[in-house]
């Protein structure tokens, strides 16, 4: 008998964490003894976009409730649900484990499922500051989540707090993996049962040729490999060490792909 995973994403096709959710994919199937099956929007008969399904999509949870009836994993693997299937799909997972022996896990790809946006930061004042992840969520109630009304910010930090409080993945996930140190500890200050380090892949194919910028001979050789978007920040990291006049710094290379290749 097969040992059966599902992974489970929001999508398939858009930035980092699909390349790791397929890659991932990729490495199970290859191993003898384990099934693999996938839940994302892309999977056959999958739920339409309704209004307020982003909040709570039940026609994604039901069609992943039927999916773990019939396939019965002995390990539900989650990457991304906050996009797409919503925290829908953390009461199926949590309510199919009160029935059947199953381990959960998670890749943390980003800081929400521990703050009220998936950044870290706080854009009160027409800034952006990031938050230290040991700010309780009472401290958090003050932080300006995103960069858009007021009432979007309420409505955002309402949302989020009432989700930490009915389905908190820190209390449904067995286990969480953690792309960095940084990470893994925001993980275990926030209840984290058990937390290991697991670095992403990098998929090299399909890139541009590196980019590599000279400045001082004697300083430090740094490298950023990844999607070159806006909220990446390689821009604004650039313009820093700008200001900084590249103080011992020797040369900065960009490996990746993105919308802002020429910036």
């Amino acid at each position: 008998m097969k040992f059966k995973v599902l992974l489970v994403n929001d999508f398939v096709q858009l930035g980092g964490a699909e390349k790791v959710y397929l890659a991932t994919s990729d490495v199970l199937e290859s191993m003898d003894g384990v099934q693999v099956k996938k839940f994302d929007i892309e999977t056959p008969g999958r739920a339409r976009r309704r209004l307020g399904s982003k909040a709570w999509n039940f026609e994604a949870a039901s069609r992943f409730r039927q999916l773990l009836e019939a396939f019965s994993p002995d390990v539900i693997w989650m990457h991304n649900f906050h996009g797409y299937l919503s925290p829908s799909v953390l009461h199926e997972i949590r309510r199919y484990k009160r029935f059947r022996t199953c381990t959960a896990v998670m890749t943390a790809h980003d800081f929400h499922v521990l703050y009220q946006n998936p950044l870290l930061v706080d854009y009160s004042d027409g800034k952006i500051t990031p938050v230290d992840f040991k700010t309780s969520p009472l401290q958090a109630i003050w932080h300006r989540s995103s960069n858009k009304s007021v009432a979007h910010n309420i409505s955002r930090k309402l949302y989020w707090n009432a989700v930490n409080i009915f389905a908190p993945a820190v209390g449904i996930f067995d286990h969480f993996f953690a792309p960095s140190e940084n990470m893994a500890e925001a993980l275990r200050v926030k209840g984290a049962r058990s937390v290991s380090v697991l670095t992403n892949p990098v998929a090299v194919r399909n890139i541009l040729p590196p980019r590599c910028l000279p400045f001082d001979e004697t300083g430090l050789k740094l490298a950023y490999v990844g999607r070159i978007d806006p909220e990446k920040g390689v821009e604004e990291f650039i313009e820093l060490l700008e200001q900084s006049s590249f103080y011992r710094v020797r040369s900065v290379t960009i490996i990746g792909s993105g919308t802002r290749v020429d910036f």
